[in-house]
């Protein structure tokens, strides 16, 4: 449940959610260098959902030094480009295989044609939704975590992975909501980033509040997906999907 709130929150995307629990799984063999069994975990998740082959450059992701300063640039840059030329950059990539060029015409021409696949917000709306809820979690981790990362490289890993999360997001959302979905595989890690920020808080006031503002935050995702516009259901093409 917890990782439904903190995701999707959707039952519809069982195969997503399930991928997603092999990748929180892989991150032991990340934290600990080990790549071949973190291979395994992606490859048995891309059987799942072929999505997942999105997350193999996590493990070099994960112990990326560089300052966050470039993984803003990164984002800007990355988030721009695809709003702007996305749909010409993935116009033609019958090299990766006919059915991925299958899917991306699917989704990106449904998208333009107006046929929202049970999403019922702009893309515009979804992303500023996301950086939203992204931005509260890394002001946490800014004002009481940051003398941490010099001394704890896991949670300068998770964090990496959490700002790669909202770069892909906000780079692929603009073709299509439904790649939006790749983003899970990164988003899951911020289960332990909450439970990081909570022993990183001393005072007991503003641990409460913290953690009322969690219990929030992961209410209204929640709901919003557990009572969704009745389209989520009754999508003609859903048994396609």
């Amino acid at each position: 449940m917890v990782l439904f709130s903190l995701n999707s929150g959707g039952i519809a995307y069982v195969r997503t959610v399930i991928a997603t629990s092999i990748f929180l799984y892989s991150y032991i063999y990340v934290s600990q260098r080990k790549f071949f069994p973190f291979l395994l975990c992606v490859l048995f998740a891309t059987s799942i959902h072929f999505s997942s082959i999105i997350g193999l450059p996590l493990y070099w992701i994960y112990h990326n030094k560089s300052a966050y300063s470039r993984y803003l640039i990164i984002f800007l840059c990355c988030s721009i480009f695809f709003y702007v030329y996305g749909r010409l950059f993935f116009s033609n990539v019958s090299l990766f295989g006919s059915y991925i060029q299958y899917k991306l015409d699917h989704y990106i021409t449904g998208q333009d044609a107006g046929i929202d696949f049970g999403e019922t917000i702009s893309c515009e709306k979804a992303m500023i939704n996301h950086l939203i809820k992204k931005g509260i979690i890394l002001f946490f981790l800014y004002v009481y975590c940051r003398k941490e990362y010099a001394k704890n490289p896991v949670l300068r890993g998770f964090t990496n992975i959490f700002i790669a999360g909202s770069i892909i997001y906000c780079s692929l959302a603009p073709l299509s909501m439904q790649f939006g979905r790749m983003a899970p595989y990164m988003d899951c890690v911020e289960i332990f980033l909450v439970a990081f920020i909570f022993s990183c808080i001393h005072k007991r006031a503003n641990k409460i509040l913290f953690f009322l503002i969690i219990i929030t935050m992961s209410i209204i995702r929640l709901c919003g997906h557990v009572f969704p516009d009745p389209l989520l259901y009754n999508y003609h093409n859903i048994i396609e999907l």
